[in-house]
């Protein structure tokens, strides 16, 4: 009896020490390919060069306006130049109408998006001119050295989705069919109709006497969920005093909670 428990018992250690070996086993191929698979998903995104979407909020009332909307003119020409995937948009609120002026390119629903904006961000303060860099805390849009720090900081890292994007215009609209792949789920598509080289005579207020530039203004913006589809179509009524050869649409993809941006595209209207 002594004998065969003995036996028994050696058994028993080698099955044990089996067993143990073999779930080693498995669990290093399970944290394997738990490891590699996310890895392998996120080449399919993160192999896209970066994007950088700059916003400035800005107002023709706002005397501190006018270097932010040059600041905004300069990034616009440099990266065009230099051939940088950056796309630029001014939006004017109208909170400073108020003050005797009233901006012709200002609207609520921009100054609602600055409002957001801020909430988002915490502890920020709404002001002009206040620009953000692909949905990072904002600050004060005429700090040129800042606003390249952070793009040259935004082009470093890969998007994370891409726009196809086709727009067609017919008579005073433009309808946009659009086409998101990679890291879209949880994320806005905001699209904007944007305008550059407006000059402004102004006649009242902070800037009263000044002839104002701008660029890239928004002229008309829309936003549609990803959630349901990437895939769509958005139509936008062209301004009866549109330039259409200096007239651009430019889409891109947010995130719904902390506003970020991942993916950009671009089409101008003069070549349709």
């Amino acid at each position: 009896m002594v004998a065969f428990f003995s036996k028994n018992t050696e058994n028993m250690k080698y099955s044990s020490s089996f067993i143990v070996i073999l779930l080693l086993v498995l669990g290093f191929t399970f944290l394997l390919v738990a490891w590699v698979s996310p890895t392998r998903t996120s080449n399919l995104t993160t192999d896209l060069p970066g994007v950088t979407v700059v916003e400035l909020f800005t107002s023709q009332g706002c005397s501190s306006c006018p270097p932010a909307d040059a600041v905004l003119r300069d990034i616009a020409q440099q990266s065009e130049e230099q051939n940088l995937t950056v796309y630029v948009l001014s939006f004017h609120v109208d909170y400073w109408n108020r003050l005797g002026w009233k901006d012709p390119y200002s609207h609520s629903d921009f100054t609602e998006r600055q409002r957001t904006y801020t909430q988002t961000w915490q502890n920020s303060q709404m002001y002009t001119p206040q620009m953000t860099v692909n949905g990072n805390p904002g600050f004060v849009g005429s700090r040129k050295q800042q606003a390249w720090q952070e793009i040259k900081g935004a082009l470093k890292q890969p998007a994370q989705s891409s726009i196809n994007l086709q727009v067609a215009i017919s008579g005073e609209q433009a309808t946009m069919a659009y086409q998101v792949t990679g890291d879209y789920q949880g994320k806005h598509l905001q699209i904007a109709l944007v305008e550059k080289n407006i000059q402004t005579s102004v006649r009242r207020g902070e800037n009263g006497g000044k002839t104002l530039h701008h660029t890239h203004v928004v002229r008309n913006f829309s936003s549609r969920s990803l959630n349901s589809s990437a895939q769509g179509k958005v139509t936008l009524q062209l301004p009866e005093d549109l330039k259409t050869a200096n007239a651009s649409i430019i889409a891109y993809v947010q995130d719904e909670t902390n506003l970020k941006i991942n993916g950009a595209s671009a089409q101008t209207l003069a070549d349709i």
